[in-house]
């Protein structure tokens, strides 16, 4: 089934759109899971305890993700993976944690593919093909996994 927008009645503009979880969105997930490790945290804050501006002092994107650090720009697109559940930032304070869905997604379990977000508000507005599934192992594309959840083998 394709998707369709929702058309404003009055103006003719679209009110929602799709949004696909991708790897971006995964590694983030894997850097505040790896912060709160570093840390000893329940929440971190993403420019405050996890900014990076050079992912060269870690050997690259992976070695930077798996220190528990992102870029600017990944921090920026944080509300990605939010919008999903698999990270939360219940009081508004720039501090994230990795939710028990999120945590599921670590260990290699399925989530939602796409969501319908909502323009206005800029939040999840709906599930999209529910049976559209993916796992993190599907949006690495074969990278081989390179965190671990405490005491649990990450397919």
């Amino acid at each position: 089934m394709a998707y369709e927008k929702t058309v404003c009645h009055e103006c003719g503009q679209t009110t929602d759109y799709l949004m696909n979880l991708d790897k971006g969105s995964a590694m983030i997930v894997v850097a505040i899971y790896q912060a709160q490790k570093r840390l000893d945290k329940s929440r971190v804050h993403l420019v405050k305890e996890m900014a990076c501006t050079s992912p060269a002092e870690y050997g690259g994107y992976y070695g930077m993700v798996k220190a528990g650090y992102l870029t600017m720009r990944m921090i920026g697109n944080a509300t990605k993976p939010a919008n999903f559940g698999l990270i939360s930032n219940a009081d508004n304070s720039g501090r994230y944690n990795v939710t028990e869905e999120g945590i599921e997604f670590l260990r290699g379990n399925p989530v939602d593919k796409s969501i319908i977000i909502d323009k206005s508000t800029h939040r999840k507005k709906g599930d999209y093909e529910l049976s559209r599934k993916t796992t993190i192992k599907k949006l690495m594309r074969a990278i081989e996994v390179f965190w671990e959840v405490e005491g649990v083998p990450t397919v």
